[in-house]
């Protein structure tokens, strides 16, 4: 089972009264817990008790100051006028009501005492994922603080245990440069981020949600000094032929000392100011005292310029490593440029080749459609010329009064004997 340290600090003395604090743990977990008395206790007698019911009156004492029982510690220490309670391997048995107490020895005197009522369970309500972070002086450290669904509605805050002062959620700015950010992002957590660190920011603080607390103790480190010498990169990289640059950083200590940039393989310096190393390469060295630097530049890198120099400022050196790559042959530059070219005039082939098509296509079509025209025009549905027709006429005999007198049997033969006239219609 994995076991982690949970440390309590209780900063204020200990007095008697009803106050209590609850803390959520989980099985395995080792607790310690700094009890903190007022110096006219140095010389009395420091416990730790227990009662189920969550009376002092009957508590069961673990463990006096100095004496370790049933994975339970306590030691004092006069001289810091405190005293600690390691408890080891929590379970959910040992959920209960416990108190850091002051044996004062009257019949009549109650003793001093602190409240906490620890709950163990396999999900807590409240937990953070780090119990104990560290910090430097001016820089930032971030806790995050996790709760339960039910505690979603409950307020969040950040507490430091040697004031009390609370921080909700927001941006509070604690000093020109200090400030405290809570971030609450619905998902059962929030994050707090302390920036501008002091080291009077050290100590105790607490993930609050609700009334209940997990402790978090954050220690405040010395600010890593400034090199007196420093670069900027500590590898730089060229082209063949091309050019570097580097820049190194002193302190205001070495502002009158000389700068100079080293060559590691034989011990070749170069001093402020421009030296050609051949007939295309030069070293230029320039110093900016207002911003405490010194830049170096290396053109028309070749092969042998790869290797290890130094920022070199009075005695004080920096290395920096230098890699020349190699650049293209002219073979190699032809190359590219004869296929770039070959390609170029296989496009143009190719254009043209389609260009050809596109207009021979185009003028069989058109073509054709003439031909479509001719053919429609001598079709049977074609425009001809207006057909030439000639007329016959056709003339019918009259029968006279004369005729009409003769007699019946000449009558029958005239009718006989009419002549029949025919007429036909060309188309010319």
């Amino acid at each position: 089972m994995q076991r982690f340290w949970i440390f309590i600090f209780f900063l204020s003395s200990i007095e008697s009264g009803s106050s209590y604090r609850e803390l959520s743990l989980q099985p395995g977990a080792n607790i310690t817990i700094l009890c903190d008395y007022d110096k006219q206790y140095k010389l009395h007698k420091k416990y730790w008790c227990y009662d189920a019911g969550s009376a002092f009156n009957y508590c069961t004492i673990q463990a006096y100051a100095n004496n370790t029982a049933d994975r339970v510690t306590v030691t004092d220490y006069p001289d810091q006028n405190l005293f600690t309670v390691t408890m080891r391997n929590l379970q959910t048995g040992n959920t209960e009501s416990y108190w850091c107490a002051v044996e004062i020895g009257g019949v009549f005197e109650a003793d001093v005492k602190e409240q906490f009522c620890i709950t163990v369970k396999s999900d807590p309500d409240v937990s953070v994922v780090e119990s104990s972070v560290e910090g430097q002086e001016g820089g930032v450290v971030r806790v995050q603080c996790l709760y339960s669904a039910k505690y979603q509605s409950e307020q969040k805050q950040w507490c430091r245990s040697k004031d009390q002062r609370c921080y909700k959620a927001g941006r509070t700015n604690t000093s020109q440069n200090s400030a405290v950010q809570i971030r609450v992002d619905g998902r059962r957590s929030f994050s707090v981020e302390m920036s501008g660190l002091k080291k009077s920011d050290a100590g105790w603080y607490g993930c609050r949600v609700g009334t209940l607390e997990v402790p978090v103790h954050l220690s405040v480190s010395d600010a890593a000094p400034d090199p007196d010498v420093s670069v900027v990169e500590s590898s730089v990289e060229g082209q063949e032929g091309g050019v570097v640059r580097i820049q190194c950083l002193y302190s205001a200590g070495y502002q009158s000392e000389q700068k100079q940039w080293c060559r590691s393989k034989d011990q070749w310096c170069y001093k402020v100011g421009r030296t050609h190393t051949s007939q295309n390469s030069a070293v230029q060295i320039s110093d900016d005292g207002r911003s405490r630097s010194f830049s170096v530049e290396m053109s028309g890198l070749k092969k042998s310029d790869a290797g290890w120099y130094w920022c070199r400022v009075g005695k004080l050196e920096v290395p920096v490593h230098l890699s020349v790559n190699v650049g293209k042959s002219h073979s190699d530059s032809y190359k590219i440029v004869l296929g770039c070219l070959t390609v170029l005039l296989l496009l143009i082939l190719l254009a043209a080749v389609a260009i050809w098509f596109l207009k021979k296509r185009r003028a069989l079509t058109q073509q054709d459609q003439v031909k479509v025209k001719k053919e429609k025009k001598s079709g049977c549905n074609g425009n001809r010329a207006a057909p030439e027709l000639s007329y016959s006429s056709v003339l019918f005999k009259k029968v006279t009064q004369k005729s009409k007198q003769r007699s019946p049997g000449s009558q029958k033969n005239s009718a006989s004997e009419d002549p029949v006239i025919y007429s036909t219609i060309i188309d010319t």
